[in-house]
Parts: structure tokens; C-alpha cells; sequence
């Protein structure tokens, strides 16, 4: 008979709730395994900057009439800008705050996001020395906001901005954060050989120092890409709306083959399309298809301890980041345009960097 142990509990904070649930299940061969529910709901989020002076949606209908010039009711007590002209746009009058060009509200926390998770980890403990352990995730992560700091976040797909600012509600879609699946195996073990050990036990001080004392270390990674987020130009839109495109129904987004033979053609272009003026697309704000290039790298390190006596104790290491020089692609080309472009859908730059090498002796006393 097994023993199987469970808990849950709630976190609560100012911006939300996250609910766990954990399992416990003894595998066979001495190793531990746990198995999870992670769920988390954010809420009052902020953003950079939400537009209140987006023309209101009745009114796109109007079309190219919205740039008819009309007479300018404050002339004469604008000094500067658009508004200080004898006349102005036929849209610009019908903004809920005329008077202004832009007003906006910085960091409007009326954002949320949802988050749910199966979470499992096994791990093995050898008797000679060392360990195993294995972790996986699968998870969705839902958003009406992107992250703030899109200027750190090199390779990960940030949102394309609001598209439109009275429906918040539509603006739910993956997070350019979501990775759906990610699966870490990292180890750390000791070679049985030299003294104490199995093999090579044997033989005078020299050959004991030369064959004990090693051991190998590393992690290795596997991750889906992000979400790619797409927009679109080439056609006026009403003031404060964001620009996405049309996707052609029953369409194929993805293009097949493996990530060097799609760096021209990344997802399939002729799926969309830009919308008609003064029209909104229907792509949601992240494509909950096509995803970037995804990672898979290896981490691994060799490392030897020398006893020299009582006192002295040498250590050498060699650490290798990207043991296999793979390259991860960073984000394809997003913008879709009315006149042909060549290069949507094209990757040309890489997030990752290449092998690094690096050599340690540490002598310790």
C-alpha cells in the first residue's frame, strides 16, 4: 500500500488570489514525486497609460468624413497645436474631451488576469551521491493588459496595445508571458570512482587522486514559445484605436518544417489581412495559434576536487552555458501592411547567446 498526502490553501494579496492544491505520491524505486493545482487571479492592474479621449465607436461609421475640416470653436483661446487653427477635424470636435488632443489615465489599474497551472516534479537520490530531479508545467495565462517593462522583456511577446478602449473585455487573450508547457531535468552527481566509491578503489595516493573526486552537473531546459501579438497598418483608423488585423476564416496560420527552414515564413501571411478604414480587426490581442521559437537548452559543468593533504583541498571546474551552441530566434516580423510587405513573418534576430566555456581553479585551506 502507498501513502498519498494532500493539502490546499489560499494566498491572498492587494491584486488578487491564488488557490494551490498538492499532492503527494510515493513512486516506485525510491525516488518522491509532487503533483499540483496553482491558480492565481490578479486584479486592479495597471497599465502604461489608458486613452479617455478615443472617439466614441458610433461615430467610425462616419469614415473618411471624420477629416473634414469644420469651423474651430476655440480659436483664438488655443494658442499653440492642432486647436489653435481657424478650423479642425470633424473628429477632433467629437471626442468626449474636445477641448484636448489626447488625455489619458496613467497606470489605470482596471486590468485583471487568470492563472492556472498542473505542476509535477519526481526526484531521485542516489545512495553514492547525487540527485535527479525533473519539473514540468502546464499552464495558461490569460490577460487584459501586457507587461510594463516590454523593454526588458527581450523574445517574449508583449501585447500590440489596446485596440479598442471601450471594450477592455475583448482585450482577453493569451499573455505574452504564457508558455504552456516547460520542462526542467537538472542533476548533480557524483562519479563512483576512488576511494569510498565502487570503481577504482585501489592503488597508491597518485592514481586515487587522479581517478576520485569527480562529479557532473547540469540543467537542461525545454519551453514553448510565447504568443505572437500582430497589428496592422496601411489604413486610417479613429482617433485612440489601436490597429489589428482580419484573420481569413479557415485558414492555416502555421507553416511547417523545422525553425531554420520558417525564419522567411515564420506563420502563414495570407491568413491575414489589413481592415477596411475606420474599421476594427478581429484578431484578438494575441494569437491563441501561432507562438515564437521556443527553448531548448543545456546547461552542464564537470567538476573535480583533489584532496592534497589535511589542510589543502584543490578544486577544478569546467562550466559549459549552451553545451550544444543551439540558437533561439527572437520575435518574426508582426506587421501586417495594405501594400505587399517581404518581410512579415521574417526572423532575423537571435535572444540567446552562443557557447560559453569558462575554466575555475580554486585551491581551498
Amino acid at each position: 500500500a502507498r501513502a498519498y498526502s494532500s493539502s490546499a490553501f489560499w494566498v491572498a494579496s492587494s491584486n488578487g488570489a491564488s488557490r494551490i492544491l498538492v499532492i503527494d505520491v510515493p513512486p516506485p524505486g525510491g525516488m518522491t514525486s509532487r503533483q499540483s493545482y496553482a491558480g492565481s487571479t490578479g486584479v486592479h492592474l495597471p497599465t502604461g497609460g489608458l486613452t479617455s479621449n478615443a472617439l466614441p465607436t458610433q461615430y467610425l461609421s462616419q469614415g473618411n468624413a471624420l477629416n473634414n475640416l469644420v469651423p474651430n470653436p476655440f480659436y483664438g483661446l488655443v494658442q499653440t497645436g492642432t486647436l489653435s487653427a481657424p478650423t479642425v477635424t470633424q473628429a477632433q470636435l467629437l471626442l468626449p474631451f474636445p477641448e484636448y488632443t489626447g488625455v489619458s489615465e496613467a497606470f489605470a489599474d482596471v486590468f485583471h488576469s487568470t492563472y492556472h497551472a498542473l505542476q509535477m516534479k519526481v526526484e531521485k537520490r542516489f545512495s553514492h551521491g547525487g540527485t535527479v530531479l525533473a519539473s514540468y508545467t502546464f499552464s495558461k495565462l490569460m490577460a487584459n493588459v501586457s507587461s510594463l517593462t516590454g523593454w526588458l522583456d527581450s523574445g517574449v511577446g508583449s501585447g500590440p496595445g489596446i485596440q479598442n478602449p471601450y471594450n477592455l473585455a475583448a482585450e482577453k487573450s493569451l499573455s505574452g508571458f504564457d508558455s504552456r508547457s516547460r520542462l526542467t531535468v537538472s542533476y548533480a552527481l557524483d562519479l563512483p570512482f576512488g576511494p569510498g566509491h565502487k570503481f577504482l578503489s585501489g592503488g597508491n595516493s597518485f592514481e586515487k587522486r587522479v581517478v576520485g573526486g569527480w562529479s557532473l552537473s547540469g540543467i537542461a531546459t525545454f519551453q514553448d514559445g510565447f504568443p505572437l501579438a500582430l497589428t496592422a497598418t496601411g489604413t486610417a483608423n479613429g482617433p485612440g484605436y489601436g490597429r489589428r488585423p482580419n484573420v481569413v476564416a479557415d485558414c492555416n496560420k502555421q507553416t511547417s518544417g523545422s525553425a531554420q527552414s520558417r525564419l522567411n515564413n515564420w506563420f502563414n501571411v495570407s491568413c491575414f489581412s489589413v481592415p477596411a478604414a475606420y474599421t476594427l480587426g478581429n484578431e484578438s490581442a494575441s494569437d491563441p495559434v501561432l507562438r515564437s521559437h521556443g527553448t531548448a537548452n543545456y546547461d552542464f559543468s564537470v567538476a573535480k576536487k583533489t584532496p592534497i593533504n589535511e589542510r589543502f583541498n584543490l578544486e577544478f571546474r569546467t562550466e559549459m552555458y549552451n553545451l550544444f551552441n543551439r540558437v533561439q530566434f527572437g520575435l518574426p516580423n508582426l506587421s501586417v501592411t495594405t501594400a505587399a510587405n517581404p518581410t512579415t513573418g521574417f526572423i532575423t534576430t537571435q535572444i540567446n547567446q552562443p557557447r560559453l566555456v569558462q575554466l575555475a581553479l580554486r585551491l581551498h585551506f
